[in-house]
């Protein structure tokens, strides 16, 4: 398990005052999650969080790598946010990756945040701020349901946070006691595209920065040899840099997604509360 060390947003800033009470109401909490080698990465995450309005209530979760950032220790920085969201009684908790960029006004992503939730059925796990859609189709305007890669910004509701907080990162992982989306990969990203009641906001609202990744080499594996032209990894950074492309792909394919909704859908992993849309 990797050290981690958890720092209110406002001690990133040198403690300077953070008038941003009352902003995001729905938002119980917010996480931002970061690797103490990259501190270019906290800055520019700070700087986001600061124009978004969130500072107040976000605590950047600071991990400690050893060995490298390997899928198991992502995922157990999610479930860290999640455990600590838990342990502080919060129901909703924003998780966010320090790549994270805003690309609307911080008024605008809010009040389309808020229509979202207010739209979204009982027994919803999460709601993506911004997501590479792999199967998706609109359940009203400016919210999709959505079977989605990448996990940078996403809103928690309590069902996901017990879900996140109740794994044992590598070793249910080894164990195969996750249920993941091979075609998106082997970690966070890859486990919330098979979780079910999931959305995502329609136009995006949250893409993804262009710093070099911490977790990915695009030209070689982890055994160091070249990556071959059907590796899907080689080309993560181009799928990234599209994500808003794929979004209107996505929208565009949505008919084709609901008509084949009931095939998709059975494949996510179980849940208990049935879903309404």
């Amino acid at each position: 398990m990797n050290r981690c060390t958890l720092v209110p947003a406002s001690v990133l800033t040198g403690g300077e005052r953070i008038p941003q009470a009352g902003r995001w109401p729905s938002i119980d909490h917010a996480y931002c999650l970061t690797l103490s080698t990259r501190t270019d990465r906290q800055a520019e995450a700070t700087r986001q969080i600061h124009h978004a309005g969130l500072a107040a209530k976000t605590t950047f979760i600071i991990s400690d790598p050893t060995g490298g950032p390997k899928p198991p220790a992502i995922l157990e920085s999610h479930c860290r946010a999640a455990k600590h969201a838990i342990e502080r009684g919060f129901n909703t908790a924003l998780i966010l990756e320090d790549d994270a960029t805003f690309v609307w006004s911080p008024v605008y992503a809010e009040t389309r945040v808020e229509r979202a939730m207010h739209k979204l059925p009982r027994g919803w796990q999460g709601l993506y701020l911004g997501h590479f859609p792999i199967r998706a189709y609109f359940v009203s305007p400016g919210l999709m349901r959505a079977s989605s890669g990448c996990s940078h910004a996403y809103l928690a509701n309590r069902p996901l946070l017990e879900w996140l907080a109740g794994l044992e990162p590598e070793a249910d992982l080894k164990a195969g006691r996750i249920k993941l989306n091979r075609l998106v990969g082997q970690g966070i990203d890859a486990a919330l595209a098979c979780r079910p009641h999931m959305y995502a906001c329609f136009p995006m609202l949250v893409t993804q920065g262009r710093s070099p990744s911490s977790n990915i080499d695009r030209r070689r594996n982890r055994s160091g040899q070249p990556r071959g032209i059907f590796d899907k990894y080689r080309y993560s950074a181009f799928a990234i840099r599209h994500m808003r492309v794929a979004e209107w792909v996505g929208a565009g394919l949505s008919p084709i997604h609901w008509i084949t909704r009931k095939q998709w859908l059975a494949e996510m992993a179980p849940s208990a509360v049935p879903a309404s849309s």
